[in-house]
């Protein structure tokens, strides 16, 4: 597995406000798409197309995608193609808590809606239609992410804003996760689609790979209520990058759920280095 790094967090206290939100500027609802995948599974090609040539392609930076390599076909062989390790301990906590790969790859989440009903679990070719429908909705909160890196210690620093939309007077929690695309391996795929046939993709692009966290499989806390709109909370991370991994293909992505029901309300993303 990948073995992580050094993180820190500063905590600022909310900046309260009463006015309405600022009719000016434009709020974009979001939404994260959770891919759980594996070299070994192929399948999930077919997924990843479709997340990246139907949904990204259709609703551009509006989706906030990660790659989670975890479970059976993401384990590792001792010899041969399938020699590399992809798996993280976040992306296997998430796997195992949602039961994501003991339910078949590929599969994924969107904005993990319906966990608590245990139909988590949806079909790739389900995204985009419950994509749509989450877009139809205004926001409710919004995420700022300012990124700073140092080349020479190779850390990271991540400023995470966010900001209430409208009242909440509930607990919400904070995940903040970093990502790679344009990684290079061996992938199996099946050709067609459900066949099998397989063939291996010595080549094969892995993009929205999950990296590491900044805070942990679940996060921490955002907020315990009650927050007027317009509040905002700033907080400060920092991660020193793995020596493996290249910062011009790194994002830091954010999201904030409800820990009740771990329904995402709003997510964003921002690459390392432009």
């Amino acid at each position: 597995m990948v073995s992580l790094f050094f993180t820190r967090c500063d905590y600022v206290t909310p900046k309260k406000s009463t006015k309405a939100v600022d009719t000016a500027v434009v709020y974009v609802r979001n939404v994260l798409i959770e891919d759980y995948t594996g070299q070994k599974c192929g399948n999930c090609p077919y997924a990843a197309y479709n997340l990246d040539s139907t949904i990204i392609q259709t609703y551009g930076s509006k989706i906030i995608p990660i790659a989670v390599h975890a479970g059976f076909f993401a384990t590792p062989d001792l010899s041969g193609l399938y020699t590399k390790d992809y798996r993280t301990n976040e992306g296997t906590t998430w796997d195992n808590w949602f039961n994501m790969s003991a339910n078949g790859n590929p599969g994924g989440m969107v904005n993990r809606q319906d966990y608590p009903a245990g139909t988590n679990h949806k079909q790739f070719t389900d995204w985009y239609g419950l994509a749509t429908n989450i877009l139809a909705n205004l926001p409710v909160m919004n995420i700022k992410i300012s990124n700073s890196y140092d080349t020479t210690t190779r850390t990271i620093q991540a400023i995470i804003t966010s900001k209430f939309l409208q009242q909440f007077d509930s607990t919400y929690m904070l995940s903040v996760v970093l990502t790679e695309d344009t990684i290079i391996g061996n992938q199996d795929e099946y050709v067609p689609y459900l066949s099998n046939n397989a063939v291996n993709l010595p080549n094969y692009v892995f993009n929205h790979m999950l990296r590491a966290s900044f805070n942990g499989a679940w996060g921490d806390t955002l907020s315990t209520g009650p927050h007027a709109i317009n509040d905002s909370i700033p907080k400060t991370y920092s991660l020193i990058l793995n020596s493996n991994f290249v910062p011009k293909h790194c994002n830091v992505i954010a999201f904030i759920y409800n820990p009740a029901t771990y329904e995402v309300v709003q997510a964003q993303m921002a690459r390392v280095t432009q």
